[in-house]
């Protein structure tokens, strides 16, 4: 039997139920009560009408039972466990957003502060390559503006010798990452370490890619970031027309509207607070 009646009268009792599926457990209990009630009725004889109206006198004022039903059903366990469900989904959501940031890590080779390592890749030495590549301990450089935080967390250079010097010239690179923190997630991180330039012990510059013109053999600043943590940013950078064999340390620099932020990295092998 479906009624209107029946129905306006338990939405209304359940109406003051501020928890959702409790809400909706009680409505279907009432409703269930009042259909039994009314089967009952019609059963012994009672005109449908009469029975309705019957039902609807026993069950009294729907706004009384509404008070008093939310009374009695505080959700306060209910919400501590939307909570828990909430704090649960947040701590899911940050772990996958971290699994990234920990693969990246993964690549970078670990050393006690003060050493450095080289080694060459055999795989291409037997194609005529030596590939020697020097991991230098982290140096853990730091420095603070507007909200972000950079850390220099690893470096490396890499010199490459060929066989053939018609295939492949003999030539250093040099590799940079850096780990961009800011506390909002909304941050802008796309063009920040674009506008930094880095220095070396020589006097060697390289320029900063949004502010230097490309091509030729202008030794240029450059690198992508990749998002490794819900406020992190991950850049790893180049120096592009390498030029600074024999240096003893090369430093990222950005002085620019009253800043002055500066991470250094010690070629000798050591790290640099």
């Amino acid at each position: 039997m479906e009624s209107i009646r029946f129905r306006r009268w338990c939405s209304l009792a359940v109406s003051g139920i501020r928890y959702k599926p409790d809400r909706e457990r009680v409505y279907a209990e009432l409703y269930g009560h009042m259909e039994d009630r009314y089967e009952a009725l019609t059963e012994a004889g009672v005109p449908p009408e009469e029975a309705e109206s019957r039902v609807l006198a026993a069950m009294g004022s729907a706004e009384e039972t509404s008070n008093i039903l939310e009374r009695v059903h505080r959700p306060y366990w209910a919400w501590a466990l939307w909570a828990a469900r909430c704090l649960l989904l947040i701590a899911l959501l940050l772990a996958l957003l971290s699994v990234p940031r920990w693969i990246m890590a993964q690549d970078i080779v670990k050393l006690p502060e003060g050493q450095r390592e080289t080694f060459a890749l055999p795989y291409r030495e037997a194609q005529g390559i030596r590939d020697t590549r020097t991991f230098y301990a982290k140096p853990m450089s730091r420095a603070s503006s507007d909200g972000y935080r950079f850390i220099l967390t690893c470096a490396a250079g890499r010199h490459i010798e060929c066989d053939d010097p018609d295939w492949i010239e003999e030539h250093d690179e040099f590799y940079l990452a850096v780990e961009v923190f800011n506390l909002r997630p909304w941050a802008q991180y796309s063009g920040i370490l674009r506008e930094f330039c880095a220095v070396d012990s020589l006097g060697n510059v390289y320029g900063a890619f949004n502010r230097t013109p490309h091509g030729g053999d202008t030794p240029l600043l450059s690198g992508n970031a990749y998002r490794t943590g819900l406020c992190t940013v991950t850049w790893i950078l180049s120096l592009r027309n390498f030029r600074s064999q024999g240096a003893e340390w090369i430093e990222l620099r950005y002085d620019q509207g009253g800043r002055d932020i500066r991470l250094c990295v010690d070629l000798k092998g050591g790290g640099t607070e």
